[in-house]
């Protein structure tokens, strides 16, 4: 017996038993439907990992079933069989969160090849969920040591507390690279998407460790000549997983006249991380992230870095304070993400700016100089 369930909408009959037997046959628990309207009202009430619809859902919106079964967590993968594929609307509906098509007729190796590539990547999102549970232990365990030390000293500074955060930060990376060299073991070798993601993680993990251990004193600055533009594409490709689970549309434009800059990536990567997180947090429904580079011509060149997302925005009383050390809006939010952003944007030489509204969407806009001085001390 598999360990996924499949739904099944198909208009037509015979293909809706054929693929029902053959999915039957395989070890897969099956619901399967031919009126849409039943189907769209069972979507809520069953559990399953996979959907598989006819991209003609009837007079039931295909738009409403993506959405319903979007709100599941986690979201079902989405493949969609078609008679004659249009890439225009293949690539909208990939932006609306479909994982695959399968041309008509359905063939038994195209089948297996979809389901098997959903499959792998469920396994890494399952994977990754119990990073985040480990992920949730630390961050108790921080906030149970933030407790602890405002007890000790209201005026501890921000370096210190980060510093002592970082020795944990250290044994967390340890068991995500663990975790990544058994997950590599476990899956099979023939899906190269996978493995790019994985090599992906190994390497932010690698980088993360790098910085923990530059902001330590244990390793001096590095500093390095980078294209802006490919450090955005690399990031964007190590998100994209959680970008499509979350329906956030991603639109890159990249100004490829924009010039290598010597600094260290790993610090710049956290200060871009640090919005594009808050981004997709704003966006808890999906919705859309704009990331585009240019160049400026002022005082001093400037390379532009913008990220606009379409969440939930900015209070307009809180504008004054996201800067500040330990401001957030956030439950579980710890206020040093922007805090830290801007103290290394500036600390660069450049600027940041944020414009806001709510409901509205967020843009934040960091200006690195050419010329990068040394990375100040965050305090």
């Amino acid at each position: 017996m598999k360990d996924y369930a499949i739904f099944i909408l198909e208009t037509d009959k015979l293909v809706e038993e054929a693929l029902k037997e053959t999915l039957q046959n395989e070890g897969y628990t099956v619901y399967s439907f031919t009126e849409p309207h039943q189907a769209f009202s069972y979507v809520s009430k069953i559990n399953f990992q996979i959907a598989i619809m006819d991209v003609n859902t009837g007079d039931v919106c295909l738009e409403d079933f993506l959405k319903e079964i979007k709100k599941k967590t986690p979201p079902p993968a989405v493949i969609l069989t078609v008679y004659i594929p249009e890439s225009e609307q293949m690539i909208r509906l990939v932006n609306r969160g479909v994982n695959g098509f399968l041309i008509k007729p359905i063939s038994m190796e195209a089948l297996a090849e979809v389901l098997s590539k959903v499959e792998k990547e469920f396994r890494v999102y399952e994977h990754m969920e119990e990073l985040k549970k480990e992920n949730q232990r630390l961050r108790e365990e921080k906030l149970s040591l933030e407790a602890n030390l405002s007890k000790a000293s209201l005026n501890i500074s921000v370096v210190k507390l980060a510093r002592i955060f970082l020795h944990e930060l250290k044994n967390y990376l340890t068991t995500i690279n663990l975790s990544l060299h058994n997950l590599k073991k476990q899956l099979p070798r023939q899906e190269e998407r996978i493995d790019k993601y994985l090599e992906v993680i190994s390497r932010s993990v690698n980088e993360a460790n790098n910085l923990a251990m530059m902001i330590l004193g244990l390793r001096k600055e590095r500093r390095e000549k980078i294209n802006v533009n490919h450090l955005l594409q690399e990031m964007v490709e190590m998100l994209d997983f959680e970008f499509r689970r979350q329906g956030i549309r991603v639109e890159l434009s990249l100004n490829e006249e924009v010039p290598p800059v010597d600094i260290n990536s790993s610090v710049l990567k956290q200060a871009i991380l640090n919005v594009i997180f808050n981004a997709k947090e704003a966006m808890p429904s999906g919705g859309e992230l704009k990331i585009k580079t240019d160049c400026t011509q002022e005082e001093f060149s400037y390379i532009l870095i913008d990220i606009q997302d379409s969440g939930r925005g900015i209070k307009e009383e809180d504008m004054e304070r996201i800067f500040s050390a330990g401001f957030t809006t956030k439950e579980d939010g710890s206020g040093l993400g922007l805090y830290v952003t801007k103290k290394i944007v500036e600390g660069m030489g450049g600027r940041i700016e944020v414009e806001s509204k709510p409901h509205r969407g967020t843009k934040v806009k960091m200006f690195l100089p050419l010329k990068v001085g040394k990375v100040a001390e965050v305090k």
